[in-house]
């Protein structure tokens, strides 16, 4: 009886000891790093944090949210793995950071039949209204660089709303990266060519996979274990290929 209960009292440990043996994947729709397509969770990012946890022996549930209710989730579940998320330094201690998974590059967008405003530096956007979304990193960096919502930041609530008030006019210039607007407009039914790329916004971080701050150490550490092992192969740059994405 008493070498029974210490089996099993050991496989309790030992079982403890690695970590989670089932974490909830959450992400957001974001093509072509995370995205819906027939029911399934698919994109660069999707692919990546599957193969993590794959290779982890970790069982895992995966869906995408509404970017805000996915946040939650991580910030206040534990066992909650989070793609793909910006890491800032306001961020920095709310989460465990897995890996870097994709390079993030924000641009600001004007029209193309706009030739009065012309952009050479940050310097001009002191000169412009900018739509950008409401708590989204891209107006953290706008703020950054000394800019004031109200002043030359007009938040909106959904992304079609800030693309909607460039095309009318209403503000000058949006922000966003070159894949995300090339999507939205896709979307809706605009063509992309009615908008101009112009200069990219310092102060940029890269797209991450990170965890839970109430997730097992241990299991955060074989994640990350995978990810380095990972980069060895050739799987990331194949996956790359898969989404016409620059190399890793």
């Amino acid at each position: 009886m008493r070498r029974r209960l210490l089996a099993i009292l050991l496989l309790t440990l030992s079982a403890a000891s690695t970590g989670a043996e089932h974490m909830t994947a959450v992400t957001e729709e974001f093509r072509p790093l995370n995205y819906t397509e027939n029911g399934e969770v698919r994109g660069y990012t999707a692919d990546i944090a599957r193969e993590l946890l794959t290779r982890a022996n970790i069982g895992y549930s995966l869906a995408s949210y509404p970017w805000a209710r996915a946040y939650q989730m991580a910030q206040h579940q534990p066992d909650v793995l989070i793609f793909s998320i910006v890491r800032t330094p306001e961020r920095e201690k709310l989460f465990q950071w897995v890996a870097p998974v994709a390079k993030r590059r924000v641009y600001i967008f004007k029209l193309a039949k706009r030739k009065d405003i012309q952009l050479h530096s940050p310097a001009d956007l002191f000169k412009y209204m900018i739509a950008s979304d409401r708590d989204d990193v891209s107006s953290a960096q706008l703020e950054g660089l000394g800019l004031k919502t109200g002043k030359n930041i007009e938040l909106s609530n959904q992304d079609f709303t800030s693309l909607q008030k460039l095309l009318i006019g209403r503000v000058d210039l949006m922000v966003g990266t070159e894949s995300f607007m090339r999507e939205l407009c896709a979307n809706h039914g605009i063509a992309y060519s009615v908008l101009t790329r112009t200069i990219l916004v310092p102060g940029g971080t890269d797209y991450y996979i990170a965890a839970s701050l109430n997730t097992a150490p241990q299991t955060v550490d074989r994640l990350r274990e995978e990810f380095r092992k990972l980069r060895k192969t050739d799987f990331l740059k194949k996956l790359a290929e898969k989404y016409n994405l620059p190399a890793p």
